[in-house]
């Protein structure tokens, strides 16, 4: 099992998105470090985007690639909101999450 936590790529000065609208950007900075220093977790960039009308196939070859090494019962920590991003990328990357599979990937017991 391995685990994963958002890390957003984004072209803004710090690369940080919040980064200067007070403390959310640091908080979210620090939290993903925590995951990352603790469990040892991969990064799963999200990424500065939106284009609703993305065909189906594209999403797919995208998050293919996104979410290439992740597997069965791997464990995500998403910070929300993703930031820059529209509602159908949200969707889909938590779709292909869902479609990993896992005991307990509704969020049921």
């Amino acid at each position: 099992m391995n685990y994963w936590v958002t890390e957003p790529n984004a072209s803004l000065e710090s690369g940080y998105p919040y980064w200067n609208e007070g403390a959310s950007g640091k908080a979210r900075f620090d939290v993903a470090n925590g995951i990352k220093e603790v469990l040892d977790a991969n990064k799963l960039y999200t990424y500065v985007y939106n284009w609703p009308e993305e065909p189906e196939d594209y999403f797919d070859r995208r998050f293919d690639g996104l979410l290439g090494g992740a597997k069965r019962d791997d464990i995500f920590f998403i910070q929300w909101p993703l930031s820059y991003t529209s509602d159908e990328y949200v969707q889909h990357l938590y779709n292909r999450i869902k479609g990993l599979g896992g005991p307990d990937c509704d969020g049921d017991s």
